[in-house]
């Protein structure tokens, strides 16, 4: 049985792994991108293509190509994967709002970011209010807290004070 078991440990081991050789990725903002700002991902791919590549944002609900355009040219980040080549895609000029996909067709095969949307303050209007429930959250405000909080001995004194109203993680 512990030989059934490594046996296909490894083998999804070796699949795993076969999928990031030689792998494509499109990097894109998943939170969302601002209707009127700019809008722009990135290719990652493993080998430097200098012929113009064209890309499409695919509006998810119809299927139809909103937006062509051709990626930047192959630059290598410092810092970033030694063997990989990175492309901008840019649709800054785009600014209906919706879900979408990018679409890029290299040597026969398809890469597809994960869906996105655009929208009016889509950052602000996404991410403000899980940052304040974060805070909220943090907050040092359950009975438990309070109590404890109450009475902090100083240290090197007998004397106390209270910290009440502090934040969790302090």
């Amino acid at each position: 049985m512990k030989l059934f078991y490594r046996s296909a440990f490894s083998i999804v081991l070796l699949i795993c792994w076969s999928l990031t050789v030689n792998s494509q990725t499109i990097y894109v903002n998943q939170v969302g991108l601002d209707s009127k700002g700019a809008k722009t991902a990135v290719v990652g791919m493993d080998e430097k293509i200098t012929t113009p590549i064209a890309f499409k944002l695919i509006d998810v609900v119809s299927k139809k190509s909103v937006f062509e355009g051709k990626l930047g040219k192959p630059e290598q980040v410092k810092g970033w994967d030694a063997n990989k080549y990175y492309y901008q895609v840019d649709f800054s000029n785009y600014h209906l709002k919706g879900k979408y996909t990018i679409n890029i067709n290299v040597k026969s095969k398809q890469i597809i970011s994960f869906p996105f949307q655009i929208a009016e303050d889509a950052l602000a209007t996404l991410t403000i209010p899980s940052i304040i429930h974060y805070y909220n959250k943090q907050r040092a405000n359950t009975p438990q807290e309070l109590a404890a909080d109450k009475h902090i001995i100083l240290q090197g004194s007998t004397n106390t004070v209270d910290l009440t109203g502090g934040w969790c993680d302090a």
